[in-house]
């Protein structure tokens, strides 16, 4: 028995249809697992919830709704924005980041809005240079095209810095230490 496409461990792909490799590579769109769920008679909503513990790789996914024990605040919604004039993915628009520490803060908007996508495949932030390169400079990091990495300077993970991410109205404000690893 052969396998056709690509065989990858630990993905669930539950975004659209039109997105996944069976529907670019043979043209068949199935519905994702959330949809499925919702047809089935499982689930109410196609709505789904990741919650992502600090970094040791644990978490959970609750199919239909939220897990209000996982987060502060009210919980708000974003519009998910199209890429390149398609809903492929779960895009949303980050309108601003900021930097807050005892001296203030600063705001940091070149090159936004800028659809986005949250992935919990990864650990990695990537914007453009023209954006990040200012927050490199006030903190005290920089990118070396050598390791293709981002650095910054180890005490920083002590400083009180904190990040702000905007997404159209709604924000994720997190400690920069938060955002540094070994």
């Amino acid at each position: 028995m052969g396998i056709s496409g690509p065989c990858i461990d630990g993905i669930l792909g539950i975004g659209y249809a039109s997105a996944t490799y069976a529907a670019a590579n043979l043209g068949k769109e199935y519905d994702n697992l959330p949809e499925a769920l919702v047809k089935s008679g499982a689930i109410k909503s196609a709505a789904y919830s990741l919650w992502l513990n600090k970094f040791d790789g644990t978490g959970n996914i609750l199919f239909g709704g939220v897990n209000k024990a996982r987060y502060q605040g009210e919980l708000q919604t974003v519009p998910v924005v199209p890429v390149d004039g398609s809903y492929r993915s779960l895009a949303i628009a980050l309108t601003d980041i900021s930097l807050k520490n005892t001296d203030g803060t600063k705001s940091y908007t070149t090159g936004l809005p800028l659809a986005v996508t949250l992935d919990n495949g990864s650990a990695f932030i990537t914007l453009p240079k023209e954006l990040v390169d200012p927050i490199y400079k006030e903190v005290g990091g920089g990118f070396s095209k050598a390791d293709g990495q981002a650095y910054i300077p180890c005490d920083m993970v002590k400083s009180d810095y904190k990040v702000t991410f905007s997404f159209s109205g709604a924000t994720v404000t997190v400690p920069i230490s938060e955002l540094i690893f070994d």
